[in-house]
């Protein structure tokens, strides 16, 4: 509407990048979500070097499609383990096993060398009732290697991150998706991979009900986030750091992920079936 447009425009245009042509729902402002993604290259559209990509957020899926290469199309599963559940259920069919699959979006983080707009390849994925995957699905390059920790909701103050990385000393990020992706891929037996890009450091602040901006299918409520500006329009001060910082965090993990997929076809060879 109109007057959501009005309201949104000042925010909105704060992001040259953008500039006007964001549309409403892919203005999201949130992160700890990850997209699911059929990519091609941009030499071999259609190559089975591309492993299958998965993310939560419309936003996410907007940013990773200009910066991966052309070609990529990406779908949106929703955030959190719910979303992830319905996009296997729905989606998830035995013909991507060979590919192998990457959850790819935007994470917090715990460890305090890890600053926000850099890129996070995990090597381990745990829960908070200490289950453990470890990724089955290598990828090449020089970003750093961690434990992502899955939470329930997110984590939006630096004195909920400092108990979380104090409980779980080994853990780098945190994000909502992981835990249910790496037991939904492990259960089918599929390869798999989780790049996530930092959008919020550990000493960074976040909006405390942003979690409720977003539909289940990774969109915005509108309604939902002028609500939120309406009770604490300090909020909004908030957003655009965020927005940047998100911005910056999936660039990073677009460009390590192109790289990974085309050094050496070394995840090509390490995931097609050999003659």
């Amino acid at each position: 509407p109109e007057s959501q447009a009005r309201c949104l425009g000042p925010i909105r245009d704060s992001v040259p990048e953008f500039g006007p042509r964001i549309r409403a729902h892919d203005w999201n402002p949130c992160w700890y979500g990850s997209v699911v993604a059929s990519a091609p290259n941009s030499r071999s559209p259609g190559s089975r070097s591309w492993p299958r990509l998965l993310c939560a957020l419309e936003f996410e899926r907007a940013v990773l499609e200009r910066h991966l290469p052309t070609g990529t199309i990406v779908e949106v599963c929703g955030p959190g383990a719910a979303g992830v559940h319905r996009w296997f259920e729905q989606r998830g069919d035995a013909t991507d096993a060979p590919r192998g699959v990457v959850l790819v979006g935007t994470a917090g983080g715990l460890s305090p060398e890890l600053p926000a707009g850099a890129a996070l390849v995990a090597d381990r994925v745990v829960d908070t009732t200490d289950r453990t995957w470890t990724a089955t699905l290598p990828l090449p390059g020089r970003a750093p290697r961690g434990v992502v920790l899955t939470v329930a909701t997110p984590s939006t103050t630096p004195e909920e991150k400092a108990a979380l990385h104090r409980r779980f000393a080994t853990a780098a990020a945190i994000d909502l998706e992981s835990a249910a992706f790496a037991e939904a891929c492990t259960a089918r037996g599929w390869r798999w991979s989780v790049v996530r890009g930092i959008s919020d450091a550990i000493s960074d602040r976040l909006p405390r009900d942003v979690a409720t901006w977003i539909d289940d299918r990774g969109r915005l409520r509108t309604r939902s986030l002028m609500a939120s500006l309406a009770r604490s329009p300090r909020t909004l001060t908030l957003l655009p750091g965020l927005r940047r910082r998100s911005i910056a965090a999936l660039q990073a993990a677009a460009r390590h992920l192109s790289a990974a997929v085309v050094e050496e076809g070394t995840v090509r060879s390490s995931v097609e079936p050999s003659p």
